[in-house]
């Protein structure tokens, strides 16, 4: 296995979610409602159509993540996953360094362009 490899990967679907997060907040599409907790309802219809535009593989994973928690919490979520993945690269020992990659990477494991040997 290669770093740089599951590095690129990992970061390109950092890069695709953190797309269509953007493409959702300028569209400025706003929560329909919230619940007692103030967790919001995202309009899933409005949002898909949204996404439906975006021509990446996994993109419907995406839409998921922006359905539940909002673009704005996507994209604290992808600069925080960037940093983690930066932080590997600059202050770990590579062991480390690859198994962290790795858990990183399952969350996309059922994307085309994940390898199973990728899996921890």
């Amino acid at each position: 296995m290669s770093d740089n490899d599951i590095v690129e990967f990992i970061r390109a679907r950092l890069d695709e979610e953190s797309a269509l997060a953007q493409l959702v907040k300028e569209a400025h599409v706003f929560p329909d409602d919230h619940d007692r907790a103030g967790a919001a309802y995202w309009p899933t219809g409005r949002v898909e159509s949204i996404v439906r535009s975006y021509p990446k593989p996994g993109h419907r994973a995406g839409l998921d993540l922006i359905v539940t928690f909002g673009p704005d919490r996507v994209l604290r979520a992808v600069e925080a996953k960037r940093a983690v993945v930066e932080t590997c690269l600059f202050f770990t020992p590579d062991r480390f360094a690859a198994r962290v990659f790795k858990d990183l990477a399952t969350e996309w494991s059922t994307h085309p362009d994940y390898r199973l040997e990728w899996t921890p």
